[in-house]
């Protein structure tokens, strides 16, 4: 079902020590995840980029139209912007990381939700599906992961 098992894709910063880095752990996570849920991100149209200054995130659903004479169609793309902080995170939490933003990916979350609470319960169902991938042990290790640490109280409580 994948094209080229061996090799995904991660954009930006390329030729740079931060992105072999990153690259590596990038290729671990998507070999782990499971083949059938490889294909399905795959059809989601994500992109994973490594960025120069930010905070790691997702961005789901960006419609692109395409047009020619004979069609018009759109397309969703999913967006994955990582932190080039994330280089210097434990192994295990820069995995959790990517993971966790592949699964907002996978589970066809929005950026834009009606409620914190909608957004709580995303982020508890992203973690939720890392761990079906079986990253638990990463979660774990990550103190702000949105099950067992501070994720939630970090990012939604003042």
């Amino acid at each position: 079902m994948i094209d080229n098992e061996d090799d995904y894709f991660l954009h930006g910063a390329v030729g740079t020590e931060s992105h072999d880095k990153i690259y590596q752990i990038y290729n671990a996570v998507m070999k782990k995840i499971p083949e059938r849920d490889r294909f399905d991100l795959q059809k989601k149209h994500v992109v994973v980029v490594l960025a120069d200054k930010t905070n790691s995130f997702c961005v789901p659903a960006w419609f692109i139209l395409q047009q020619s004479e004979e069609i018009c169609t759109s397309i969703s793309i999913h967006l994955i912007v990582l932190s080039p902080g994330i280089v210097e995170r434990p192994r295990r939490s820069a995995v959790y990381t990517i993971a966790h933003e592949l699964a907002h990916a996978y589970l066809g979350h929005s950026y834009f939700v009606n409620s914190d609470e909608e957004a709580k319960e995303n982020e508890i169902k992203a973690d939720q599906q890392v761990i079906k991938w079986g990253f638990k042990k990463e979660l774990m290790s990550d103190p702000d992961n949105y099950i067992y640490g501070n994720g939630i109280k970090n990012v939604f409580e003042p």
